[in-house]
């Protein structure tokens, strides 16, 4: 694919400012702001044009750790299309387990888990599924149960 070269050029032209929270206010806030909106555009058109690509699968796999959590919550979007999603299951289950990520991010991981995983790992993603039963919120105790269910 031609555009292959020229998106990840605007993809690591756009990461540095991407990575990091925007300033609180002024000009610099909107311009950040849009340099992120460009970032998760980008990684989302790579991700389109060649899913198995294993650099783009590892570009995407590294975004769960990324500092930025709507670069976090996008990452998780992206990871079913993903050829080598299934090596994404540790660092989702670290996502979901993870009390400082929001709800959202940490519901959006709870549900990714059962398609994740193989006959191999599902034990594993059971047990990490299980030890969050106990959360505080309803809705990632709901999440649990549901994950749960596809997984028995």
């Amino acid at each position: 694919e031609p555009l292959v070269p020229l998106i990840n050029s605007l993809a690591l032209f756009h990461a540095p400012k991407a990575s990091r929270e925007p300033p609180v206010d002024g000009a610099g806030h909107a311009d950040h702001m849009k340099a992120q909106r460009e970032f998760r555009e980008c990684v989302s058109a790579l991700v389109a044009i060649n899913p198995e690509d294993p650099g783009i699968n590892a570009s995407v796999l590294s975004l769960l750790t990324n500092p930025i959590a709507a670069n976090r919550e996008h990452a998780l979007r992206l990871i079913p299309v993903l050829k080598n999603k299934k090596l994404a299951l540790p660092a989702v289950a670290s996502r979901a387990a993870d009390p400082k990520e929001t709800a959202k991010l940490r519901i959006a991981a709870i549900n990714l888990i059962p398609d994740l995983v193989d006959e191999n790992t599902t034990p594993t993603a059971i047990k990490a599924l299980e030890s969050l039963r106990l959360e505080k919120d309803a809705a990632i105790r709901d999440a649990v149960d549901a994950a749960l269910k596809k997984l028995k």
